[in-house]
């Protein structure tokens, strides 16, 4: 089976699906709250990883008519360094749908409960990527792969915490 790039395949899914069905919980409601914190849990790993200085070049920025400012440009291969921090202040989460008792889709979410996080800003795409003049400064992908345990222990711990709350035995 093929992955789309930035989803996260949850192994076991079935056997804690039925668990939730027999205590009578509500799946997106349970979905929901764990990927309220995923959303916001990565989101501030996204910014801490753009706001590091770079290694690379300084050059000026500005023009003549304002007063010259310096930029030291990140390494090609490392997270872009901060120079406006708009990219870095564009970072979000995002987690849409409505709680009720649908099934969670085999594609990735919780049925209609789905956790987005990401920036608007379009050159943050060229920046993980790179483009025919400029080498790759990934930030967004590397950030999420490396703190993929830390995902799965917010969403496992979260789930616990629901059913540890939620949970009334039929």
């Amino acid at each position: 089976m093929a992955y789309q790039p930035g989803t996260m395949r949850v192994i076991g899914l079935e056997q804690f699906l039925k668990t939730l069905d027999r205590l009578r919980l509500d799946v997106n409601k349970a979905g929901k709250q764990a990927l309220t914190k995923v959303g916001l849990f990565a989101e501030g790993a996204l910014k801490k990883r753009v706001s590091r200085t770079g290694h690379g070049r300084t050059y000026k920025t500005g023009s003549k008519t304002t007063r010259y400012k310096y930029h030291t440009a990140s390494v090609p291969g490392h997270p872009p360094a901060v120079d406006t921090g708009r990219l870095r202040s564009s970072i979000t989460y995002n987690v849409t749908g409505k709680p009720g008792n649908v099934l969670p889709n085999p594609g990735g979410g919780f049925g209609d409960v789905r956790a987005y996080v990401g920036t608007n800003v379009y050159y943050g795409y060229f920046l993980e990527m790179g483009t025919s003049k400029m080498a790759p400064r990934p930030w967004f992908y590397i950030t999420i792969q490396a703190n993929a345990n830390n995902i799965r222990n917010l969403i496992v711990n979260s789930l616990r915490d629901y059913i540890r709350r939620n949970a009334r035995k039929k």
